[in-house]
């Protein structure tokens, strides 16, 4: 049934590859291959029969599969090399700058508002939450 398109809700969702991290970042050398051949695939995605509408997040995931594609193979590549490539990837991550959001939530702000003695607004610094974003997290490993 879902033909094109169904790497794109993958990535929208972001449980398919989410698992995969997730095995990968433990450990499990294959299930990084998988993630970075999914990303491959995601790089090349379309919407399908969702149409145009979505070209903004198809965009967005094509952007941030690059990312996620070199992070996994930094992370199964000799260590010595990845440590000389792997500053590459800041000088990727102008994707993280839209309101477009792919593969899971970036970091927020969840308001911990209270006042002070002198009745000053004040914000907790638990008020960010770090985000579950996957490439995030590739790229952090």
């Amino acid at each position: 049934m879902l033909g094109e398109e169904r790497v794109f809700l993958e990535g929208c969702d972001g449980e398919v590859p989410a698992l995969m991290a997730a095995a990968g970042l433990g450990g499990d050398q294959a299930a990084l291959a998988d993630l970075e051949a999914w990303f491959a695939a995601a790089e090349e995605c379309g919407a399908g029969s969702l149409g145009d509408g979505v070209g903004p997040w198809v965009e967005r995931l094509h952007d941030e599969a690059r990312v996620g594609r070199l992070a996994c193979q930094l992370l199964r590549a000799d260590p010595d090399e990845a440590a000389a490539i792997a500053p590459i990837l800041y000088l990727m991550w102008p994707v993280r700058g839209t309101h477009h959001q792919v593969l899971g939530g970036r970091g927020s702000l969840v308001p911990a508002l209270g006042q002070d003695r002198r009745s000053r607004w004040t914000a907790s610094g638990s008020s960010m939450r770090e985000g579950e974003h996957l490439v995030d997290r590739l790229v952090a490993a």
